[in-house]
C-alpha cells in the first residue's frame, strides 16, 4: 500500500551456545534498529499494459521445443522458463497456435524460475511457428513497464499418419508364371 512507514525498535535473535547436542543452550539477544522512514510510492498508471498483474522485474523468459521436427499427429513438448523475482506471481500465459492442438501439462518452480509446459500436436504437414510468449513486468530501474518475451520457434511437421500419405507412381503388372514340374525317377542299386 502506498504511504510512509516508520521502522524503529529492537530486533531479537537467538544464539546457540555449546559444541555438542547435549551441552547446547540458546541465548536471546537484542539489537537496536536505527529509526528510519520508508516511503512507498504507487506504481505509475501511464504505460501500464492491460495484461499487467503485479510482477516487478527484472524478468527473463526463454522457450524451447524438445524437438524441431515431428510427424503430423505426433506430439512435441514446449517448455517456457521464466526467471526473476516474485516467480510465484507468474501466471501461465494463454497459448493458441493455428492448426495445432495444445494441451496444458505440468509446471515447476525452482531456484528463482518457473517453467510452464504444453504438448503441441500438429494435424498436418508444414512449418508451424510457435508465437512469442510475453510476460509483463514493472522495471524499477527504468521506472517503466516492460515485457519479458521468448523468441518465436519454428517446428517442421512431416507427413505421419496414413491418411496424410499418398502413393506416387504407376502400378506394375506381373504376368502369371507357369509352374515348373520336375519328375524324379529313383534308380535302384543293381
Amino acid at each position: 500500500t502506498p504511504g510512509t512507514c516508520s521502522v524503529r525498535g529492537q530486533q531479537e535473535y537467538l544464539v546457540v551456545i555449546g559444541n555438542d547436542f547435549f551441552n547446547q543452550r540458546t541465548v536471546r539477544r537484542q539489537i537496536a534498529i536505527v529509526p528510519a522512514t520508508l516511503t512507498i510510492e504507487p506504481l505509475p498508471t501511464t504505460g501500464r499494459p492491460a495484461d499487467y498483474y503485479g510482477l516487478i522485474g527484472p524478468l527473463a523468459a526463454r522457450a524451447v521445443l524438445d524437438r524441431e521436427r515431428v510427424s503430423a499427429g505426433e506430439g512435441v513438448t514446449l517448455a517456457v522458463k521464466v526467471s526473476g523475482r516474485q516467480i510465484d506471481l507468474v501466471k501461465r500465459p494463454p497459448l493458441t497456435i493455428a492448426g495445432v492442438q495444445v494441451y496444458t501439462k505440468d509446471e515447476t518452480s525452482a531456484d528463482g524460475s518457473r517453467t510452464f509446459r504444453w504438448d503441441i500436436v500438429p494435424s498436418a504437414a508444414g512449418t508451424i511457428i510457435v508465437p512469442v510468449v510475453s510476460f509483463p513486468y514493472f522495471d524499477p530501474n527504468s521506472v517503466s513497464y516492460r515485457h519479458a518475451e521468448t523468441a518465436a520457434l519454428s517446428l517442421l511437421v512431416i507427413p505421419g499418419r496414413s491418411r496424410d500419405l499418398g502413393i506416387v507412381g504407376t502400378p506394375t503388372t506381373t504376368e502369371p508364371s507357369t509352374p515348373i514340374v520336375q519328375t524324379i525317377v529313383p534308380t535302384l542299386p543293381a
